[in-house]
């Protein structure tokens, strides 16, 4: 018997929650703007950024093609990443939600600031 993609459960890493809100508020997305993007309600979307549900393989289909990532990507992230360091994550959140003009501002801050670490 087949299994339907409704129903199949993706295995998720930890940070699968995470990355799904990141990845909403990198495009200035409110969870209405990807629920219509993807076919699902902003109130499921908001389960899975809480941790509360766990998406089927379906709405991580859906979700992926939304965001514009691959679907092992949304699900468990880059292949062979280091451990997330949790205060740097938690501090690109918080940039995420600043204003468009204040973002480019510290994205501005960190181009210079890497471009020095490649001499």
């Amino acid at each position: 018997m087949k299994t339907s993609d409704a129903s199949y459960e993706v295995a998720l890493d930890d940070e699968f929650r995470f990355r799904l809100g990141d990845l909403r508020r990198r495009k200035g997305w409110s969870r209405s703007d990807l629920g219509e993007r993807a076919g699902v309600t902003a109130s499921i979307i908001c389960y899975f950024e809480r941790g509360r549900e766990r998406p089927n393989a379906w709405s991580i289909r859906r979700l992926a093609a939304a965001l514009g990532v691959t679907e092992e990507y949304l699900a468990r992230g880059p292949a062979g990443s280091a451990p997330v360091d949790k205060e740097l994550f938690r501090r690109f959140q918080d940039i995420a939600l600043l204003p468009v003009s204040d973002r480019e501002s510290v994205n501005a801050l960190l181009d210079a600031f890497l471009e020095t670490r490649k001499m």
